[in-house]
């Protein structure tokens, strides 16, 4: 197949005026280009951009047979496909030379074309594809769909971006010399519309008469244009084409340099036998292109030079020609699975031979390192974990290292907020966008998917700047017309021994990331030896905890909240501390998160909610003063039924009032939690238990929050709470003041440490105050003095 991505080569005529059958506009070569590929008497198809717009389709196919003929192309029929078609379309595509994928409305004719199923049939189309504009936008793998009528640019829900026909990578913005003096919906179209949607997209802004041409694989671009990306515009230069070239090449370049030993083309017609690619195996082995003549010879080389003594026999029997074809001719392919043992190991190699583009008398013979292969991921067709650390063995012992390299492990920071967001279609078009950017900004030697969200990589130290960095760890995902700005961390190993195992590295890579602290290490953190300590720190924590328990080393501590009108103390926030046996007092810093991630916070939540109970129900039954408790829940506890039955025996066992209970849940944890979980939360609210949101603000924030549940007490951050004195974060948190208590909920600020920020709260109406100017978290014994 070769594609020409056009922007328009014919005269535009508007449908009013008379139509004048005009020839091409040969700009740039483009008729000589087109004259390689046209077939004497093509037969052509016309796409139509409207399938409803007959008129319009017709006119269309006159304007393509007269174009074409006076510019000295021959046609024997135009064959338009719109709603009148008896054929199908795939009848249609078998019948024709050439596809011409009209200009017109592009969301139109991208409905149309998964429709009527156009993206799967023309990956075997064999002929020549002509795209104008619309055609050459919709021709794109991921398509952007630029506003193109009145009322699109100004309408939230417009979708800019879906899939196409995948033939390219390319966006194209055509006729940009026009579209540079249009304004839409009271909005410049470049500066106001294009510019904000090129934000980590590149665009490429084609006038009329500059054209893509796309021929065995390899794009070539003729004539002027410019790239437009991150607001930028910029001209069209060859190393953006070769940046295209490489992308396009990526699979293929791949699969040969890390897999592929041999690759021939059998052609029976000429009795011809070429090879294609040879790798430095068979290079090895004195297999070369000099004693490759024919498919017979090759087979017995290969034979008698790697294969294992017990195969060659029944090898060289079943890859007898006559038996390969009949093979083929059954079963679509001859594949068979064969071994090398030699000085550097015992190989899997898959012996295959199909036909190329469906022609029985030209068949391509491929010999592949299956031992690479075979933990490929299914989804992005990238390595899985064990053909990534096979193929990075394989490459670093060819590096280097002085030449710093480093392997990469990224894990995309709220996955789960993206897929319950977008759906798992939305989700997986996130993943192969992430994949898509660490290859054009990292350019990475070689790159795996180990599961879900994660890749790893490794690429040279000279690739790993901040500023590139920087570009790849804050993403906007755009989707279904939707978006959500999410944040991709990185943990880096520097490669300094070809000793380490690729494993090992990995997962000091992974221990890296994992160790970061949000907000604090920014958007990626380096394996060294404080990362080793504290990460056996860590599991020695973790492994600690059921005897901690057991020997009553946890501490719950409070912290009392105090009533802004009156100045006493309202209620009090559990807070848990750890006496180590042997570190002695561990911050809540260290071990909450490493329990979290373990998922075995529910014991030390159990413990909470044991201790602040029985305190409560110590001070009620002598009936001593006693203010409300607040307990901090996890979303870990919310997968734990044994967790949430013991909670709810204790608040409906009447033995204190269930208003004394309040139990907390922070913004990010409440945004993961499942209908069931919300369920649990209103049956605790249905029995007068009061049930807080806190941390709001801390970086998840949304309207939909508050609204989806009726909380009884809002928390704002002490990141806000800290910034109090700055006009905008002031006007924030009288607004969340506002909503909250338009939505019936009281509110607390949390970390108020100085005279000002109490006397901005106070004005503010702000209900409730915690933090260091009133009192520090304190034990339970002198809870109980202040209390009393």
């Amino acid at each position: 197949m070769v594609v020409f991505l056009t922007s328009s080569f014919v005269d535009y005529q508007a449908p009013e005026n008379e139509y004048r059958p005009l020839p091409i506009v040969n700009d740039n070569g483009f008729v000589d280009n087109i004259k390689k590929y046209w077939k004497e008497n093509t037969r052509l198809l016309v796409f139509s951009s409207d399938p409803d717009d007959y008129a319009m389709s017709d006119r269309v196919a006159k304007q393509m047979y007269d174009c074409f003929t006076l510019s000295g192309l021959t046609i024997e029929e135009v064959r338009v496909f719109d709603h009148r078609s008896t054929e199908t379309l795939e009848e249609l595509l078998r019948w024709s030379d050439a596809l011409y994928v009209s200009g017109g409305h592009a969301p139109t004719e991208n409905i149309f074309m998964k429709d009527s199923d156009l993206p799967e049939l023309i990956g075997s189309y064999e002929g020549l594809v002509i795209t104008l504009s619309a055609g050459s936008v919709n021709s794109a793998k991921s398509v952007y769909l630029m506003p193109e009528l009145e009322g699109e640019a100004s309408d939230p829900d417009f979708c800019r971006h879906t899939t196409g026909l995948g033939l390219t990578n390319i966006n194209m913005v055509p006729h940009s010399q026009f579209m540079k003096t249009v304004e839409l919906d009271g909005m410049d179209f470049m500066e106001e519309i294009i510019a904000p949607d090129s934000n980590n997209n590149r665009l490429y802004l084609v006038p009329d008469g500059s054209y893509f041409v796309i021929a065995d694989g390899v794009i070539s671009f003729y004539g002027d244009g410019e790239i437009m990306e991150n607001g930028n515009i910029r001209p069209i230069t060859d190393a953006d084409i070769e940046q295209e070239n490489k992308i396009e090449r990526e699979t293929f370049e791949t699969v040969m340099k890390n897999g592929y030993n041999f690759v021939a083309e059998i052609d029976l017609n000429k009795n011809t036998f070429r090879v294609i690619h040879l790798g430095p195996l068979f290079l090895q082995h004195n297999i070369h292109k000099g004693n490759c003549h024919d498919y017979s010879g090759f087979c017995s080389l290969l034979a008698k030079t790697l294969l294992v003594h017990d195969e060659r026999e029944v090898f060289l029997e079943q890859c007898e020609l006559q038996f390969v074809t009949k093979e083929i001719k059954e079963m679509g392919s001859f594949v068979r699975t064969i071994h090398f043992d030699i000085d550097s190991g015992r190989y899997a190699e898959a012996f295959r031979v199909r036909k190329i583009n469906h022609d029985p008398k030209r068949l391509l013979l491929t010999v592949l390192d299956i031992s690479a292969v075979l933990d490929r991921d299914w989804m992005t067709d990238e390595y899985g974990r064990i053909g990534f650390i096979y193929a990075a063995a394989r490459l670093i012992k060819k590096l280097d290292l002085s030449e710093g390299y480093s392997l990469v492990y990224t894990n995309i920071k709220g996955f789960k907020a993206i897929n319950e967001i977008f759906g798992e279609q939305g989700g997986d078009m996130a993943i192969f966008s992430v994949r898509d950017q660490i290859r054009r900004i990292l350019d990475p030697l070689v790159l795996g998917r180990f599961e879900s969200d994660h890749f790893v990589f490794i690429a040279r130290d000279s690739m790993l700047t901040e500023e590139n960095f920087n570009r790849l760890c804050k993403q906007v995902h755009i989707y279904d017309n939707r978006s959500y700005v999410y944040n991709i961390r990185c943990g880096i190993y520097n490669i300094s021994s070809k000793e380490v195992a690729v494993s090992h590295m990995a997962d000091r890579a992974r221990i890296a990331e994992k160790l970061m602290l949000d907000t604090i290490d920014g958007n990626y953190k380096i394996y060294d030896d404080d990362i080793r300590v504290n990460y056996v720190r860590q599991r020695e924590l973790v492994s600690d905890l059921e005897n901690a328990v057991k020997n009553m080393e946890f501490i719950a501590y409070y912290q009392p909240i105090i009533d802004v009108r009156t100045n006493k103390i309202c209620s009090a926030e559990a807070l848990v501390r750890w006496n180590h046996h042997a570190f002695g007092m561990v911050s809540p810093g260290q071990f909450v998160p490493v329990f979290e991630k373990s998922g075995k916070i529910t014991y030390i939540d159990s413990f909470m909610v044991d201790t602040v109970v029985d305190f409560l129900k110590e001070r009620y039954a002598a009936k001593k003063n006693i203010v409300p408790c607040a307990i901090n829940l996890s979303r870990m506890d919310f997968y734990d039924s044994g967790f949430l039955q013991r909670l709810n025996r204790l608040i409906n066992n009447h033995v204190i009032p269930a208003s004394l209970i309040k139990l907390e849940i922070t913004e990010s944890a409440y945004f993961e939690l499942e209908s069931k979980a919300m369920d649990f939360l209103q049956s605790m609210k249905n029995s007068g238990v009061r049930i807080m949101l806190d941390d709001y603000g801390s970086g998840m924030s949304s309207l939909s929050t508050l609204e989806s549940f009726e909380f009884d007490t809002v928390k704002l951050d002490m990141g806000f709470i800290r910034k109090i004195g700055t006009q905008k974060v002031e006007s924030i948190i009288r607004s969340t003041i506002e909503l909250s208590h338009a939505l019936g909920a009281t509110v607390i600020a949390e970390g108020v440490e100085n005279d000002m920020q109490l006397s901005f709260l106070r004005e503010s109406d702000c209900d409730m105050i915690q933090g260091y100017y009133f009192f520090k978290p304190m034990s339970g014994v002198d809870f109980a003095k202040v209390l009393s």
